[in-house]
């Protein structure tokens, strides 16, 4: 059982300790749209370099968070978001590596298969930063989380047919059982 009190937070989940979090996560959000406009416009190299980004940037970013952040769920008892999250993490670099594999200075032999895999790796990485933000950070936090604040759209997916909003944010068991919500928005609030 968990104490009601966990005590003071650790300086890297004070709001104070995060800006460069929350930052990164904005610039990868702003990388995410160049992803969406490139394929938008079936420019490869945009998708290129845009892959290259996950691959050089966001990829440190998550081996941070598995080190700092996940390990943190599991004393909070969510400790089955931490490893949905790990999951995605590991998807993300599975397919930035396939679709970094499959084009040479913007050149793409097969579109359809690498528009898809790019598609994918866009939609993944929105909806795991919006699960981290409005899910794991009020969660570690103290704050929980509602199933009102599980990502808007379709729901938190990583496979077919698993959606958070409809369940409530992933890792929590029985869904539903969090407290409180994300510090921008009211309990009960719809995703922005």
């Amino acid at each position: 059982m968990l104490p009601s009190d966990p005590g003071p937070l650790p300086p890297a989940l004070r709001e104070d300790g995060l800006a460069e979090w929350h930052q990164f996560h904005q610039d990868a959000m702003a990388r995410m749209s160049d992803l969406a406009l490139a394929l938008d416009h079936q420019g490869w190299p945009g998708v290129e370099r845009a892959c290259r980004w996950v691959h050089e940037a966001f990829h440190p970013h998550n081996q941070w968070e598995e080190q700092r952040l996940f390990p943190l769920l599991e004393l909070v008892g969510r400790g089955q978001l931490g490893k949905q999250l790990k999951l995605d993490h590991l998807e993300m670099g599975d397919l930035t590596q396939a679709i970094l594999d499959g084009s040479a200075g913007g050149m793409v032999a097969d579109p359809s298969p690498h528009g898809l895999r790019a598609r994918r790796l866009l939609d993944l990485v929105r909806q795991h930063i919006d699960t981290e933000v409005h899910c794991m950070l009020p969660l570690l936090q103290g704050q929980g989380a509602t199933p009102a604040d599980a990502p808007a759209g379709e729901g938190y997916l990583t496979t077919p047919g698993r959606s958070a909003a409809a369940s409530g944010c992933p890792g929590c068991a029985p869904p539903g059982t969090c407290s409180g919500s994300a510090p921008d928005r009211p309990a009960g609030a719809a995703p922005g």
